[in-house]
């Protein structure tokens, strides 16, 4: 089974806009979506991240919906 591209931390980071340490403190903690060790480097499929990315925007929209 084949996830696309692979993103290693440092283009987490970029992506996200955050630091490197951050992110993996963020994988740590398992706010983030899965990750993998492959080779040694700490991946994740890009088509997880933008799903991620895409959560955090709907769950914002519906939290704001709620409030107002």
């Amino acid at each position: 089974m084949t996830k696309g591209k692979l993103l290693l931390v440092p283009e987490i980071a970029e992506r996200l806009r955050r630091s490197e340490q951050a992110v993996r403190y963020q994988i740590h903690r398992g706010a983030l979506a899965p990750t993998a060790v492959v080779g040694g480097r700490r991946v994740m499929a890009e088509e997880d991240l933008e799903a991620y990315i895409e959560a955090q925007f709907e769950r914002s929209q519906l939290s704001g919906a709620l409030a107002g």
